[in-house]
């Protein structure tokens, strides 16, 4: 099944969605873990596997949080996204742990500062999910 590493949650009858807004017809929730959904949600294929996406009122969730998943990789704490090929690719801005664990120096963000990046196999045993960051927003 399907995960976010970051984005939006909220609750739904009792159980973790994720939730965003559409312009036209407000907020949706979503998951990839088609035991938790009934006929009220559509089917949606993407890129990733199967979603169902159900719109929803603000009085039907609960609070909304914007979370970020958190790893570690050899020990050392590093950002990971998801890459096109359903690989992982890990992230730092530090030199010496880049260098320690052999990533590659060219991506840049807008303000200059070089970030390091390796590409590994989602199921690569060195790593390790260390906890999650949420903090309470509004849509």
């Amino acid at each position: 099944m399907y995960t976010l590493l970051s984005g939006k949650i909220t609750t739904y009858k009792g159980q973790e969605y994720y939730t965003n807004r559409d312009n036209e017809k407000g907020i949706y929730i979503y998951t990839w873990d088609k035991s938790v959904v009934d006929k009220s949600f559509t089917q949606v294929s993407d890129e990733d596997g199967t979603m169902y996406k159900k719109y929803v009122q603000p009085s039907e969730i609960g609070d909304i949080y914007e979370f970020d998943k958190n790893f570690e990789y050899m020990g050392a704490q590093v950002g990971v996204t998801r890459s096109s090929q359903n690989k992982y690719v890990l992230m730092t801005g530090d030199a010496e742990i880049a260098e320690k664990l052999c990533f590659t120096a060219d991506q840049f963000d807008k303000y200059g500062e070089v970030w390091y990046h390796k590409t590994i196999e989602i199921g690569d045993k060195d790593l390790v999910y260390i906890g999650e960051d949420r903090r309470k927003i509004s849509l």
